[in-house]
């Protein structure tokens, strides 16, 4: 896997997001998973722009199953959230 990669994985894992002021939980929380799969579908969008053969496939592979985890995730929390309000 490509440095870029292994770096953006990071980031990602780690990501935090600021409140702003005047937003609730639900919009901090809405944004906080909506902007890392966003992420997520940007750099899918790079790799596959720049696909040399198979050079990218392991790279390709290990983001696209990175966002399904976070899609999954969102899901649940928005589950979670509409059923307690």
């Amino acid at each position: 896997m490509k440095k870029q990669t292994i770096e953006f994985i990071d980031y990602v894992k780690n990501f935090k997001i600021v409140r702003e002021t005047g937003d609730d939980e639900f919009t901090t929380l809405k944004k906080y998973h909506k902007s890392k799969i966003n992420a997520c579908y940007s750099y899918l969008k790079v790799l596959s722009s720049n696909k040399n053969g198979d050079n990218l496939k392991e790279d390709y592979s290990a983001v696209l199953d990175l966002s399904k985890q976070f899609e999954n995730e969102y899901i649940k929390w928005k589950n979670v959230y509409e059923k307690n309000n």
